[in-house]
């Protein structure tokens, strides 16, 4: 894996120009299990099964403390891919924007048609 900054940018160009790369990219991200919903801590209140989810339930700046673990985790390994911090996963955004109400679950969400 490559560690340097320069290193990681020099092997994307590669990779983007179709030039040799040695090996293929590899990214990982450290977790317990699957279900990337249940790595942020400031989330754990909403994955109660049933429970409607409304956009006022999502505290934005309680999750700066998760995307910084995350970050730091990501630290710990060598890898060819940035860490970048990405919505809130787990919640079906597009069908939320487009007014379906979203579901909690003991793992995720689901979106219910309207």
């Amino acid at each position: 894996m490559t560690d340097s900054m320069d290193q990681k940018i020099e092997q994307h160009r590669k990779y983007w120009n179709r030039e040799d790369t040695q090996r293929p990219l590899v990214s990982v991200t450290i977790a317990e299990d699957f279900f990337f919903s249940r790595h942020y801590s400031s989330a754990k209140s909403l994955l109660e099964p049933g429970k409607l989810i409304t956009p006022d339930m999502l505290d934005v700046p309680a999750f700066m403390s998760d995307y910084e673990r995350m970050y730091n985790e990501s630290l710990l390994v060598a890898q060819d891919g940035f860490w970048v911090g990405t919505p809130y996963t787990g919640i079906p955004w597009m069908e939320a924007m487009l007014g379906c109400e979203i579901q909690a679950m003991e793992a995720s969400f689901v979106s219910k048609p309207t």
